[in-house]
């Protein structure tokens, strides 16, 4: 069995605003999580992207997330795959990253179709799913992203599968956030029964959370832009902080592994974004 390693960032939510409204700056969240990646010396060989990668889905942002990328020492050479989140804009991104990328799992379809991919490092296999609803905050898989994912888990992968969308098919504890999850994630249950998917891993919440839909183990990653309190139940609550997902496979497993990182501190008085 071979051995790899795979790095997820989540909700970067870069934008061309000084700073989001909750008073974040999402650029130097990126950095951080950047610079702790090759200050640690890993070699990521796929760099999953979990959405929410701008925060409205303008062009500019996508090129610069493409050109930290490219200039990371670490991650210049990987394989990435992406999804979108509900603040990204499918056409662009199709245009405005994965054109940009120079290693990357192409996705599906043309213009505003789903962006569904599949990405292989040897004989592991990545799904990417495109779980948005266009002009809404809370997801769902669309009768043909739920056809891409069974016609492609007919063909079995040698060292498994990681599936890997946006929205969580696990509730956060934060009652807002819960409501705008993975909606029918039944239909992905039903879709993935018996076959080698062996994690589910998603973003959206800002915070980390685990769990499992059936018998496979999900994972929710924390955002590089900012955080959500999971201890606030009936709101969110904006936090600073950031943090990524190492995910290690090899013939021990596979292990998802959480890292909390720091965050510049937020000003006192946030600016509108």
């Amino acid at each position: 069995m071979g051995s790899h390693l795979l790095v997820q960032l989540s909700d970067t939510h870069l934008t061309t605003a000084p700073r989001l409204r909750a008073g974040a700056e999402p650029a130097a969240g990126l950095a951080v999580a950047l610079a702790a990646i090759e200050r640690h010396g890993l070699r990521p060989d796929v760099v999953l992207l979990s959405g929410d990668l701008t925060d409205r889905g303008e062009a500019s942002c996508y090129h610069e997330l493409a050109e930290a990328l490219a200039s990371s020492s670490a991650l210049g050479g990987a394989l990435v795959v992406a999804v979108p989140g509900n603040h990204d804009r499918r056409a662009a991104m199709r245009q405005h990253l994965f054109a940009q990328l120079e290693r990357a799992a192409l996705p599906t379809g043309s213009g505003d179709e789903p962006l569904n991919s599949v990405a292989w490092h040897g004989a592991l296999r990545v799904i990417a799913l495109d779980s948005t609803i266009p002009g809404e905050d809370a997801g769902a898989l669309a009768p043909a992203t739920l056809d891409f994912l069974t016609d492609e888990l007919a063909r079995p992968a040698g060292e498994g599968t990681i599936l890997m969308l946006h929205h969580p098919p696990i509730d956060s504890p934060i009652e807002p956030m819960a409501r705008l999850g993975l909606r029918a994630p039944e239909a992905i249950a039903e879709a993935i029964a018996g076959s080698d998917v062996r994690l589910i891993t998603c973003g959206h919440a800002h915070h980390h959370c685990q769990g499992a839909l059936g018998a496979i183990p999900v994972l929710v990653a924390p955002a590089t832009a900012y955080l959500a309190d999971p201890l606030a139940s009936v709101e969110f609550q904006p936090v600073a902080g950031c943090g990524l997902v190492r995910i290690d496979v090899d013939e021990r497993g596979i292990r998802a592994s959480v890292a909390p990182l720091p965050a510049p501190a937020w000003p006192d008085r946030a600016l509108p974004a």
